[in-house]
């Protein structure tokens, strides 16, 4: 066979570009500059994406958020005046039909949520500000401990949250109801109210 039509041949043309293309791969290199790809980041799993919002929606929830970042200043402010009072929680009714022999994460969630003046929503939600999260270590402390549930059955009712999630708040409640006297009282009044006792 002629040297000549072997090199020019389509099919040894096609092989060759194909050659090319996985080598490039292979390499990480872009097949038409010859240089490194952009590599893009691993995509989160689906339960841990936040979700998708409108402009309105941002901007109300940017609006939201500030609010309550001024909030809570307000009340560390507040409470590093002399003789500021304590705030002063109400312990809200417990869910219609609530049993408490046999509770559930999701009456467990709405309770606290509601006892911190936040919505089982944003428990669930990604957030990190101090009024969600603390009401979150707290549900998630009384939900292991007055529950059947796993490590893993918890963290996946609080927004599809890894089991890790949970023992890390599990174990930092615990650690703290001996030592800051607010928290214990609280964490105690919702215990005993969760537990048909009677909450002070």
């Amino acid at each position: 066979m002629n040297a000549h039509m072997l090199v020019n041949s389509p099919e040894l043309a096609r092989q060759h570009e194909q050659a090319k293309t996985r080598r490039a791969r292979l390499f990480g290199l872009c097949p038409a500059q010859g240089r490194p790809l952009s590599v893009p980041p691993p995509k989160r799993p689906s339960s841990e994406r936040r979700p998708v919002l409108s402009p309105e929606e941002a901007a109300e929830h940017r609006v939201a958020r500030r609010r309550e970042v001024d909030r809570i200043r307000r009340e560390k402010a507040r409470a590093l005046r002399e003789g500021a009072p304590p705030i002063q929680r109400v312990i809200p009714p417990l869910p219609e039909g609530y049993d408490p022999l046999c509770p559930t994460v999701a009456e467990i969630m709405r309770f606290v949520a509601a006892y911190y003046g936040c919505t089982a929503q944003d428990l669930q939600s990604p957030s990190r500000i101090h009024t969600v999260v603390k009401p979150r270590q707290v549900a998630m402390y009384l939900a292991k401990t007055l529950t059947t549930r796993s490590m893993s059955e918890v963290a996946r009712r609080f927004g599809g949250r890894d089991h890790t999630t949970a023992l890390h708040a599990v174990r930092k409640i615990a650690a703290l109801i001996g030592e800051a006297s607010d928290l214990t009282v609280e964490v105690e009044a919702l215990r005993l109210k969760l537990t048909g006792g009677d909450a002070p």
